[in-house]
């Protein structure tokens, strides 16, 4: 499986953890429940990406996966550089 996928399915879980639904409580059982619906829809479409099911298990496994973890740190460091180069042309660095 692409580590990109196997990392949106590492994201898509953590969107699954009760207090990230409920944003720590503050969230309505409508809004919550919007919430969920809009990920198993992504979390399907990516199990159609990839030709079969992924069950929570598996996905769970994904954030253990060296390259998964290799492409998030990368993209920390991109997200961190183009932060800098925002700061910089805004004068705030």
């Amino acid at each position: 499986m692409d580590v990109v996928i196997k990392l949106r399915f590492d994201d898509l879980l953590c969107d699954l953890s009760p207090e990230h639904l409920a944003s720590d409580g503050e969230a309505s059982y409508a809004t919550i429940q919007r919430r969920k619906a809009e990920i198993t829809e992504k979390w399907a479409a990516l199990e159609k990406l990839v030709g079969r099911k992924v069950s929570e298990e598996e996905a769970r496994k994904f954030w253990k996966d060296p390259e998964v973890e290799a492409l998030r740190k990368s993209l920390a460091e991109e997200q961190r550089r183009r932060i800098q180069e925002a700061k910089k042309l805004l004068g705030d660095a």
